[in-house]
């Protein structure tokens, strides 16, 4: 919870932020949750609906991005 993300998804999976695991280094999954959690055009205080599309387009091109490896 430190980095700002909570820490007990049961179904979050790899992850350190998943309390029933064992992981001890960042994995992909963490890194783009980060990458998403800190991106500047987030702040605190955003409303679900206004913060919900930029998140979904974060993503979507972190993953586009990851395909093209």
């Amino acid at each position: 919870q430190s980095l700002g993300l909570f820490n007990d998804g049961a179904g979050i999976r790899p992850s350190i932020f998943n309390d029933d695991a064992e992981f001890i280094e960042l994995t992909r999954h963490d890194e783009y949750l980060l990458q998403i959690l800190y991106d500047r055009r987030l702040r605190p205080g955003m409303m679900r609906g206004e913060a919900e599309p930029i998140v979904r387009g974060i993503a979507t091109k972190l993953l586009a991005d990851a395909k093209t490896f």
